[in-house]
Order: structure tokens, then sequence, then C-alpha cells
């Protein structure tokens, strides 16, 4: 029988026969709306300085900056800097799965 769970950012489901683990599957929440959110359009605030020869662009919303030679191109760079922040991460290879044991005292 199945049991699922969350644990953090991923959905877990886990088959269990005669106390070992048979099947591990992980897979990221929301399987399936991953296209849909490509398209999805947000505003974010930023700041632009300059510091030296460069000008700074910050997000004031989430921890990304980025910098460029110009306000224009460090807004542009920061854009990209945003883009890849929140693409959903894709393995290069598929995760190894191991069986650990662990000891558990009476409760």
């Amino acid at each position: 029988m199945p049991i699922r769970f969350r644990q953090g950012s991923l959905d877990l489901m886990v088959s269990a026969r005669r106390s070992k683990l048979q099947n591990l599957m992980i897979q990221p929440p929301f399987v399936g709306l991953c296209e849909k959110m490509k398209t999805m359009k947000r505003a974010f605030a930023a700041t632009v300085w300059r510091e030296e020869d460069l000008y700074v662009s910050q997000c004031l919303e989430v921890d990304v900056a980025s910098q460029g030679e110009s306000e224009e191109e460090a807004l542009a760079n920061l854009r990209e800097a945003l883009e890849l922040h929140f693409e959903p991460p894709r393995p290069t290879r598929p995760p190894k799965v191991r069986t650990i044991e662990v000891e558990v005292g009476a409760a």
C-alpha cells in the first residue's frame, strides 16, 4: 500500500513490502503545470544604481541581482536572472535511490 507524504517542496510516494523499501518515487509538486508556469508573468520591484563603471540592478522581493554597462542592460540582465531563478530544476541524470537502515526506539 503506497504511503504519500510531503517533505519540503517534494511529494514523496513510498511503497513498502515486508519492511523493505520497494519503490521510491519523487515528484515535484504541481506536476504537469510546469509548462503553464513558463508563460506566467509577474511584476517585481527593482532598484538600479551605479557602481564605478557598471550599473547594478537588484530585485527588492527576491534575492537576485545583476549588472550591466547601462541601466537598460542591467535591468535586462536582472530580468534574465529572475527567469532563470524561477525555472524549475532539471536533473542532468536520474537520482540514485538508496536504502538506509535506522534504529528506532520505542515511542
